[in-house]
């Protein structure tokens, strides 16, 4: 009897930027190298951290022969996005598909394997999905990303959040050309959940918004953003410190070094950048259009006033 040829696993390349999260680190490599179904690789860009995130590493990469590329940025990118898109144009091309990953969060075994039933399903490029509340010990609600998608919903937001994020073989290959011939220059910060969402709608990539939530998203009050999804008065006075501090106004900036000439996504966004009664007439333009949800244009109308 003629044996069944096994069946090949799709080659993943998973990038994680760490700094300083010895802390949990250690689990959260773990719930990577579990992936079932899938043949990955790990690629960690590390932003000089000063804990134990280096000796971790190292242990892990020493123990997973061929499994990991470890690289310490030299001199520190300034945060995440940075450190993503600095990155992203030096990794190999040939991976089947590529997936996003903090440092501090758990993903359930089956996380990568449902993403890429999911893109080869839809022929998408580009997936997102939603998370779970987690405290570090338990489960206690789902963060709702995974709404249906609006023509113009990737001009103000991302999709989710970047860690849910996996890219096919094609549109990572495209993104990696646009981010060679892109100069980042003296960007302080930039959202890379935004720019991959805004690229691959941009572009016209079929995107796949799932329901599932199989990441363990990390969430505590003191989180940059995962605090948000508390809640509470203390979620929204930490939105309004971020927006006066000009993170929607830097954002728009950062969409149009990607935004292509002629087209409606650039006029769109250059109103946005003129100010606050321009972004008013975008708003009323084209309202429901630019949101998800309904009651998230309540939300872009407060961070469009937010700024000058």
């Amino acid at each position: 009897m003629t044996k069944a040829p096994a069946m090949i696993e799709p080659s993943v390349g998973i990038v994680l930027t760490t700094y300083n999260g010895g802390e949990f680190l250690a689990d959260q490599l773990d719930s990577l190298l579990a992936q079932s179904g899938v043949s990955l690789h790990i690629y960690v860009f590390d932003d000089k951290s000063s804990d134990s995130t280096m000796a971790i590493l190292e242990s892990y990469a020493a123990a997973n022969p061929g499994r990991f590329t470890v690289v310490q940025n030299d001199p520190n990118s300034g945060g995440t996005g940075l450190n993503i898109f600095r990155n992203l144009p030096n990794l190999p091309p040939h991976h089947d598909f590529v997936a996003l990953a903090d440092q501090d969060d758990i993903w359930l075994p089956e996380k990568v394997e449902s993403a890429i039933a999911a893109l080869n399903k839809e022929k998408a490029g580009l997936y997102f999905s939603n998370l779970l509340m987690w405290d570090g010990k338990e489960v206690f609600g789902v963060v709702e990303k995974a709404s249906p998608l609006q023509k113009r919903d990737y001009l103000f937001a991302g999709g989710s959040a970047g860690c849910t994020y996996v890219l096919s073989k094609e549109y990572f290959q495209h993104l990696q050309q646009i981010l060679r011939e892109t100069e980042l220059g003296d960007i302080r910060r930039i959202s890379h959940d935004w720019i991959i969402y805004f690229l691959a709608r941009h572009h016209g990539y079929n995107v796949c918004a799932s329901g599932d939530a199989l990441i363990k998203y990390r969430i505590h009050p003191e989180s940059q953003y995962g605090g948000m999804s508390l809640g509470g008065i203390g979620a929204v006075s930490r939105k309004y410190k971020m927006l006066r501090a000009g993170f929607l106004r830097d954002q728009i900036s950062n969409a149009l070094l990607f935004a292509r000439e002629g087209t409606e996504d650039r006029a769109i966004l250059l109103n946005a950048a003129k100010g606050r009664l321009s972004r008013l007439a975008v708003l009323f333009k084209y309202r429901f259009t630019l949101v998800r949800k309904k009651p998230r244009l309540l939300s872009l109308l407060f961070a469009f006033l937010s700024f000058r």
